[in-house]
């Protein structure tokens, strides 16, 4: 997917997460995420985000990196429909740089979250929270 339009996340820590630029619908602040028992760790919990409920993901969890610590606020990455029920977490101090604001040689390998890699996450997550 070389060249593709992308949004950068540079989350503190390290983690560099990239979404395609057609996923996100609008980005808003997230004062406090409320978590979710025994939800699977790429589920960082709920928050009321745009004026609305929204469940929070935590896309570096769903590449394999351990689930993140407890945070108070970041920002909710809105998707698209037929995902606007779901939200990109971001903690405080996440860089989101637009599409083109990062060359593509300069992002992470790892492929780009798309929207068919979204929904195969989620999949794989209600999966697991029915096995519990």
């Amino acid at each position: 997917m070389t060249g593709t339009a992308c949004w950068t996340l540079r989350v503190p820590g390290g983690a560099t997460l990239t979404l395609a630029a057609g996923l996100l619908r609008r980005i808003e602040p997230v004062a406090e995420v409320v978590p979710v028992p025994l939800a699977p760790p790429v589920v960082r919990g709920i928050a009321e985000a745009g004026g609305r409920v929204v469940t929070l993901l935590d896309l570096a969890a769903g590449d394999g990196a351990p689930a993140a610590a407890a945070v108070e606020g970041g920002l909710a990455l809105l998707l698209a429909p037929p995902l606007e029920h779901l939200a990109v977490f971001a903690p405080e101090g996440t860089r989101v740089d637009p599409p083109g604001a990062v060359p593509a040689g300069d992002r992470d390998a790892s492929a780009p979250w798309t929207l068919a890699r979204i929904e195969a996450l989620v999949a794989r997550a209600c999966r697991e929270a029915s096995r519990r």
